[in-house]
């Protein structure tokens, strides 16, 4: 497995993972109507906080059990993958956003505007890295 995939692999299963359990928490809230503004900033700022301690240590120890590839650099096989996760993560993004925006328009809140542009945010670069992903394995 090429280095660059471990790396997608862990960044992917960390924002699932962590990104998750706060779009959970926030779809019961939403459904016992008891969202708190505070407890959902304060378990936000956990939940980046401990996403970004968790990729450092996957990256680190992926990078020190492969030490040759971490040290390589990306040639264009490596490139020409990024490129494509990109732009596919692009238009998902942007499209995204555009939903999000408007739904001002339907009468939603600040709170679930936000919410929903981080998700939109969250689920391309999920995206991205699945795609990346896919295409490693594509050959």
């Amino acid at each position: 497995m090429p280095f660059h995939e471990k790396i997608a692999w862990a960044a992917l299963l960390t924002i699932i993972g962590g990104f998750g359990a706060y779009f959970s928490s926030l779809i019961y809230a939403a459904s016992t109507d008891t969202v708190s503004l505070d407890y959902f900033i304060g378990l936000l700022i956990v939940v980046v906080v401990g996403v970004v301690v968790v990729m450092i240590i996957a990256t680190s120890a992926i990078a020190i059990m492969a030490r040759e590839d971490a040290h390589a650099n990306r040639d264009e096989r490596d490139q020409m993958v990024s490129n494509r996760a990109t732009s596919i993560a692009y238009f998902i993004l942007l499209i995204g956003v555009i939903i999000a925006v408007f739904s001002v328009h339907l009468g939603a809140g600040l709170f679930w505007i936000l919410n929903a542009i981080l998700a939109v945010i969250v689920v391309s670069e999920a995206i991205r890295y699945g795609a990346k992903i896919w295409q490693y394995r594509q050959g």
